[in-house]
């Protein structure tokens, strides 16, 4: 969001490489990383509910159920990969901040505390 839009601000000016170094590997750990994370568990919860629909589809014991399972568990399975396609996005962002918390450590003094 711009912040010519009145929104107030979720950082404070930085104004040296070291404060930069600081608030882009916050961000790496505190965002990115949670969120790859929090898909992962997301994407094994997918995979198992779509496994266990699938069982479901062949032991209901009306054909309507049965088709609604097999219909849940494809669908589950989608999701899962959609989710996989998001960690990707997720992934070359986060590959960004590393980027940045490189540059900037080059000239804070330090050397990067992110891992690749």
């Amino acid at each position: 969001m711009d912040l010519r839009s009145g929104r107030p601000r979720v950082i404070a000016d930085i104004n040296t490489m070291e404060q930069a170094e600081r608030v882009e590997t916050t961000i790496k750990a505190g965002y990115s990383e949670v969120v790859i994370e929090t898909l992962l568990q997301w994407i094994m919860a997918e995979e198992d509910l779509s496994v266990s629909y699938d069982k479901m589809s062949k032991s209901l014991p009306s054909l309507e159920e049965r088709g609604a399972a097999a219909i849940l568990a494809q669908e589950s399975s989608e999701l899962a990969k959609m989710l996989e396609d998001l960690i990707t996005k997720i992934r070359s962002l986060d590959d960004l901040l590393l980027k940045h918390i490189k540059l900037v450590s080059k000239y804070s003094g330090s050397q990067p505390k992110a891992t690749e």
